[in-house]
């Protein structure tokens, strides 16, 4: 069950960033660095906003929080972390199990259904796999860097 601490944390994170439903002002150059984004389903966080084509559930708002707080919710920082983020395909992976794994406890501690969790945590490791990020990982890598389990051990 989502504890009322965490479900406070979020609301005081997003009282810092603001969400703009359209495109980043990156989004052309980050078109060319990932030719797989879609204008109309990705979302981009970019210093203290996020750009997204339409208002997000909240398990969607914890994970693009972590990206807000990694580049400091600034401008100059979410410079700096971009060009990273699209050199350094570690540093992209590592950043993008930190936000899935936040988005996956945030919705864990929200729902009690065990099968709605599994299928959440299935659907995740399937965007993380995706050639959106570049294939950083396969499947199971992904599901177990998301979820901390093991199902297939």
């Amino acid at each position: 069950m989502m504890t009322m601490m965490n479900l406070m944390n979020l609301f005081k994170r997003k009282e810092k960033v603001e969400l703009v439903i359209g495109l980043p002002p990156i989004f052309e150059w980050a078109k060319k660095h990932f030719p797989n984004i879609d204008e109309k389903t990705t979302i981009f966080s970019y210093g203290n906003k996020i750009y997204a084509p339409q208002e997000l559930p909240d398990h969607l708002w914890a994970h693009e929080l972590v990206h807000c707080k990694r580049q400091g919710y600034s401008e100059s920082g979410a410079k700096k972390w971009w060009d990273r983020y699209v050199a350094d395909l570690d540093f992209r992976y590592n950043e993008e199990v930190l936000a899935y794994r936040e988005q996956y406890r945030f919705f864990k501690e929200r729902c009690k259904d065990r099968n709605k969790i599994f299928n959440f945590g299935r659907l995740l490791a399937n965007e993380l796999s995706s050639p959106l990020y570049g294939n950083l990982a396969d499947f199971r890598t992904a599901h177990n860097h998301i979820t901390d389990e093991k199902p297939w051990l």
